[in-house]
């Protein structure tokens, strides 16, 4: 009797099959039918959706390790995740480009190349969290510099101080992108099987398309919603170098 139960619960459990190769998709689709047909249940998909991360309070935490560098990580609550419902989160996309995914991003430029704060500074956006997280490697005694500089690209977008150039660089960097995932079966089958749970059907060219609409004003106005409430520091405990007493010894 249990054995029976549960090889009822798999044939009426929701089951998504994707196809990517050169065979005309309706033949494989025709094929798949025939093969169900005696299994196909009654049940339908349910849509799944996504609540945006956010803690109830800010949190700061420092670990001391056994290496040379200091590690800053800061954690910023959006409240924009993948929907069905809006586009909200191809702002929210640019946004990150912009502050922190590329070489000509306002950390990489600024914080990194022009104040010289960081061996590396960069940020990551989460459709599935909604959270921005700046990582960047530091000198231990640099930590409140960083911030400080890290927190104003931030803020500098706030204020709407987003050049066409930013603009360009980073719809074509997220552009090409989407794009890359058409070289890899694995890389789209991820995208659209991510985004159907959800109820997001939008195929690679649509986010293409909707991501090139995206203007500067509304990258502000995401910008203007997002909080920080976590920092992270690992912060180092080994010299850089040895001194001539380490030296001789050796």
């Amino acid at each position: 009797d249990l054995l029976e139960y549960y090889n009822d619960v798999l044939l009426c459990s929701p089951l998504n099959v994707f196809y990517i190769g050169a065979s005309d998709p309706n033949s494989i689709k025709e094929k798949l039918y025939n093969a169900f047909s005696q299994k196909v249940c009654t049940l339908s998909h349910k849509k799944n959706s996504l609540v945006p991360y956010k803690r109830d309070s800010f949190k700061s935490l420092t670990e001391k390790m056994d290496v040379s560098q200091g590690k800053l990580a800061l954690g910023f609550s959006t409240g924009v995740t993948l929907s069905d419902s809006d586009d909200s989160y191809y702002p929210a996309l640019m946004f990150n480009e912009i502050l922190g995914a590329s070489a000509s991003s306002k950390l990489f430029l600024n914080v990194r190349e022009k104040m010289s704060l960081c061996y590396f500074c960069s940020s990551v956006y989460s459709i599935f969290t909604g959270s921005v997280i700046v990582s960047s490697g530091i000198e231990i005694d640099k930590r409140d510099l960083a911030k400080k500089a890290i927190l104003a690209q931030v803020e500098d977008i706030r204020c709407g101080n987003i050049s066409q150039f930013e603009m360009e660089a980073a719809q074509k960097s997220i552009v090409n992108g989407y794009r890359q995932l058409y070289d890899s079966p694995f890389d789209i089958y991820n995208f659209y099987s991510g985004r159907q749970f959800f109820g997001v059907l939008d195929s690679i060219e649509d986010c293409c398309q909707k991501l090139m609409k995206v203007t500067p004003e509304q990258i502000q106005a995401f910008a203007a919603n997002i909080s920080l409430d976590a920092e992270f520091f690992i912060e180092g405990t080994v010299a850089d170098h040895l001194d001539e007493e380490d030296l001789e010894n050796d």
